[in-house]
């Protein structure tokens, strides 16, 4: 009894093998030319060309919180202007929106590159046709702390890159328009606030020159100015603070916001009910609505270097696993870890994300209680000098209050004034709402069709299903002289 049976079953594929290796290599490498003559001859190559920009996080709203107060301006207004304003993390719905799509397809006149694969002749139905192919060969990356890639796949390799160039340029476009009429809109409302303060104060002059000819009182004494002038240095300063404070209270309220996001999306995580292994990106092209908006990290969040590092790794692992992909299918065991990294990578990042915003609430919950302690300590200093304006008799308080009041309204027409100077030279400049870093340039090799990947993959199936039809043709051989065998010797 053979002690070994292994032994001679090697022994039988070794004697299989060297009886047909003619047929087998054969076999393999007519397959392996078939594949590579369809995939080189047959199969259109695609191209993949990107573009590299950097562009500023959110611009500081410094004004806002110094001036406002001065200005004696509604927060809701300036609120709603500046939101209009572009910010790093609407790039890439700007990117990949219609609007861009449509002066692209215009520019390069995609309706007749696309002309072969746009069956429908209606013109409409053609152009939305192009887009919505433009929409699919686009990828975006934006996980980089303040930078964006634009990729664009096209069968022309120098199409791809004129695709690429041409979406910034539109995007740029887009963005440029944007800010135009947020900058416009902010001259317009200064104008508007300098015409309404400045008529308030040539009414409070009259009203100030018909009280003096009535009282006969032609001016205070310099301890009344300096107690209207200290006043109005007071209340301007309660201003400011009260800005800060409902400042404070609305990115309180809008961090609360983001911070709930995150929870749901890590609940949601929990709960199964989002795929972390697949690339929100490839969602938000695709023009899918099976995945939930991905939470955005703010622009303060950003900056923190915990977040951003955790950012790029994740790039990097999806685009690993993209690749793998390409190669492998879903059940591959390199592709299978690499969707557990990217899932362990991007919970990491919301879990940073959620403990930043816990934080950063914190932060802003004692700053609001300082500037509401601030205003405070200002309206009591305020009451006390109401107190003392109430020592004087009643025709000189008028006055004072008169007086206090046209102060107040020419510090405001100074401050107005001078944002409105500045908002004109902005509304005239051109704005750069990023930086080209690297143009797309016509790329040498294609993405695919991967001929040595396909052709070795081929080469490599049809051997082994050249070996099980040999393996089961000699087992059918073998059983059948068995049974001869049998049946002669009976």
């Amino acid at each position: 009894m053979n002690q070994y049976p292994h032994e001679g079953r090697v022994s039988a594929v070794v004697k299989v093998v060297g009886s047909r290796w003619l047929l087998i290599a054969i076999i393999g490498l007519a397959a392996m030319i078939i594949t590579f003559m369809i995939n080189f001859f047959f199969i259109d190559r695609t191209y993949m060309a990107s573009v590299k920009i950097i562009y500023p996080l959110k611009r500081s709203t410094g004004f806002i919180k110094s001036n406002l107060g001065a200005l004696d301006l509604p927060m809701r207004g300036f609120n709603t202007i500046l939101d209009s304003e572009p910010t790093t993390y609407n790039h890439v719905a700007i990117i990949a929106s219609r609007s861009v799509r449509e002066l692209v397809v215009d520019k390069l006149d995609l309706v007749s590159h696309y002309g072969k694969r746009l069956k429908n002749k209606d013109p409409e139905i053609r152009l939305r046709g192009a887009q919505r192919l433009l929409k699919r060969n686009t990828l975006i990356n934006d996980s980089v702390k303040g930078a964006l890639v634009v990729s664009v796949k096209d069968h022309d390799p120098q199409m791809a890159a004129a695709l690429a160039n041409e979406t910034i340029k539109a995007t740029e476009i887009k963005l440029n328009e944007l800010y135009n009429e947020a900058n416009t809109n902010m001259v317009n409302f200064l104008r508007n606030r300098r015409d309404e303060v400045l008529q308030e104060l040539i009414d409070q002059e009259d009203v100030i020159r018909q009280k003096k000819e009535l009282t006969g009182i032609l001016s205070l004494d310099s301890q009344a100015e300096n107690l209207i002038t200290t006043f109005a240095e007071l209340e301007q300063t309660r201003m400011q603070a009260e800005v800060e404070y409902r400042y404070t209270i609305e990115s309180l309220r809008a961090t609360q916001g983001f911070s709930d996001e995150v929870r749901d999306y890590l609940m949601a995580i929990e709960n199964g009910d989002i795929d972390l292994s697949t690339p929100y990106s490839a969602y938000l092209i695709g023009g899918t609505d099976n995945q939930p908006p991905q939470p955005q990290p703010i622009s303060e969040a950003l900056e923190d270097q915990t977040i951003a590092s955790l950012r790029i790794n994740l790039t990097k692992l999806e685009l690993e696993l993209a690749t793998k992909r390409m190669a492998f299918t879903d059940e591959h065991p390199e592709v299978i870890v690499l969707q557990e990294q990217v899932m362990d990578s991007r919970r990491a990042l919301y879990e940073e994300m959620a403990k930043y915003y816990n934080a950063s609430i914190t932060t802003l919950e004692i700053e609001s209680i300082g500037y509401r302690a601030q205003v405070d300590v200002i309206d009591g200093v305020m009451s006390e000098f109401e107190e003392r304006m109430d020592t004087y008799p009643a025709e000189e308080k008028e006055m004072l209050e008169l007086d206090r009041a046209k102060k107040i309204r020419e510090s405001v027409l100074m401050v107005v004034e001078q944002e409105l100077e500045e908002a004109e030279i902005r509304a005239k400049k051109i704005e750069m709402p990023f930086t080209l870093l690297d143009e797309a340039l016509p790329p040498r090799k294609p993405i695919a069709p991967r001929l040595i990947v396909n052709t070795v993959v081929a080469g490599a199936i049809s051997i082994w299903l050249t070996l099980y039809i040999v393996f089961w043709i000699e087992t059918r051989a073998r059983r059948k002289a068995a049974v001869e065998t049998v049946k002669e010797t009976s």
